[in-house]
């Protein structure tokens, strides 16, 4: 049955197949599954690294810290 969900093609070389075609067996997933859950894990600590480098920016002497309780969450 075809997919509304958009779709890319990727082109491996042999060595990425063979290792993705293992992991996917290990956590007994379709290669397709496998990618999308390495691209999602990849996107997910991309995010997480981004944030850190904003703190790190934002984590200088004269920052002043606000209690979790005072901040204002929306």
């Amino acid at each position: 049955m075809p997919t509304e969900n958009p779709r890319i093609q990727v082109t491996l070389d042999k060595e990425t197949h063979a290792i993705l075609t293992e992991m996917a067996q290990r956590h007994d997933l379709s290669k397709s599954a496998m990618a999308k859950k390495l691209m999602r894990d990849a996107m997910l600590y991309d995010e997480d690294y981004n944030l850190s480098m904003i703190a790190l920016e934002r984590d200088t002497e004269d920052a002043v810290w606000i209690e979790d309780s005072d901040a204002i969450w929306e």
